[in-house]
């Protein structure tokens, strides 16, 4: 249960950020953008130290959720920018 509930709050304010048409809520959409590609770095770099204990299933695990957070990413960064032009 502890494990839910971080990505619970982030997505929650992640979907507040993504929908609110503030300069402040699109400026944090943009730091969550930084964070998922943090994320996505933190994550290849333990990947690539721990390689060789990692199955195949699991590699293809750690970069199918790489993909899926850096497709997070630029939609994040895409609605950051286009609410930051409009403000």
């Amino acid at each position: 249960m502890l494990l839910v509930v971080p990505p619970v709050i982030f997505a929650a304010y992640d979907a507040y950020c993504w929908f609110s048409q503030s300069s402040f809520a699109a400026r944090r959409l943009r730091n969550m953008a930084m964070a998922n590609l943090a994320y996505i770095g933190f994550s290849l770099s333990l990947l690539l130290l721990h390689l060789d204990e990692i199955t195949t299933w699991g590699v293809l695990y750690l970069v199918g959720e790489m993909i899926v957070v850096f497709i997070l990413y630029l939609l994040e960064w895409k609605v950051s920018a286009k609410a930051l032009q409009s403000n």
